[in-house]
């Protein structure tokens, strides 16, 4: 190897200062923008407030505690989330209301008082008498179909009572609520997390085939009071899909208390009772001890 010449020995020196002379100029505009709170832009907000997610699916994740300055002030509490600070359990008589989505729901470029989030809990809770309505916002900045695939799609099914007994059904077509058309859907998506709402009536069997072929495809009880429960639904949900098998009320038309006394008088073994009341919910939201 020979030694550099004299002009290349000049200018590495050059070249050193230069970059050195852009790095400073780029920090101290960083700096005006954030003292004068000139918006800095996307990049610089997610350097405060997302850290690398421990699923590899989601890639990132808001930081807990995270504070930033930009057009508007980004607060992010202790759960991971936009919006000031919760109990992990809820009072007596709130209702909690969960907001899933991306920058949209997270709010960028909102005060947090004036995101999406914040005013639904407001008009939830004007004329409120009982209780109150506690809206948590899951929005994150920058997710898209990919982190979608982590969080869980419900599909309602079987007959539906909006526009019953209208002319024409209210111009609902029923046909659109045959949950065979869920299948497609599972099959095109393999890691998405599914679930089947209500009793699909007319199309029970229909709904029991594509939960018990497709894994990830589950079936939630809401919206019919178990005592209406077809037989094979109740078969299937003691056996072959007992682990895929969610509770639900449909409140407030069908409150949780009349859901339950219905179905402590369901033939159901007890030993699938509390899998379908609690640890199936809690093993497909990945939550406690039951993650997957």
């Amino acid at each position: 190897m020979t030694a550099p010449g004299p002009a290349r020995g000049r200018a590495l020196p050059t070249a050193a200062l230069f970059a050195a002379a852009v790095l400073l100029t780029l920090g101290g505009l960083e700096a005006g923008f954030r003292l004068a709170r000139v918006p800095v832009g996307t990049v610089q907000i997610n350097r405060a407030t997302v850290r690398r997610s421990p699923n590899p699916r989601l890639g990132f994740e808001l930081r807990p505690g995270a504070v930033a300055a930009a057009e508007v002030d980004y607060r992010i509490n202790a759960a991971g989330l936009r919006g000031p600070e919760v109990e992990e359990e809820k009072s007596a008589g709130v209702v909690r209301v969960a907001v899933l989505g991306d920058s949209i729901a997270f709010g960028y470029g909102v005060a947090e008082a004036d995101a999406f989030p914040r005013q639904l809990e407001g008009l939830l809770n004007t004329g409120r008498r009982d209780g109150r309505a506690e809206v948590l916002n899951f929005g994150v900045p920058g997710y898209n179909l990919d982190q979608e695939l982590e969080v869980v799609a419900l599909f309602h099914s079987g007959q539906t009572g909006i526009g019953a007994g209208l002319p024409g059904g209210g111009g609902i077509r029923l046909k659109y609520s045959n949950p065979l058309a869920i299948d497609d859907v599972a099959a095109d998506f393999p890691g998405l997390r599914i679930v089947i709402a209500h009793p699909s009536f007319p199309w029970q069997d229909e709904a029991l085939a594509v939960a018990n072929h497709k894994p990830l495809v589950h079936i939630d009880l809401s919206g019919w009071s178990p005592k209406y429960f077809p037989p094979q639904l109740v078969r299937y949900a003691n056996t072959l899909l007992r682990d895929k098998v969610l509770f639900g009320s449909d409140f407030p038309v069908l409150t949780p208390d009349r859901w339950l006394a219905d179905f402590d008088k369901l033939d159901m073994k007890p030993e699938v009772r509390p899998l379908i009341l609690k640890e199936n919910a809690a093993r497909l939201l990945r939550l406690g001890k039951s993650d997957a």
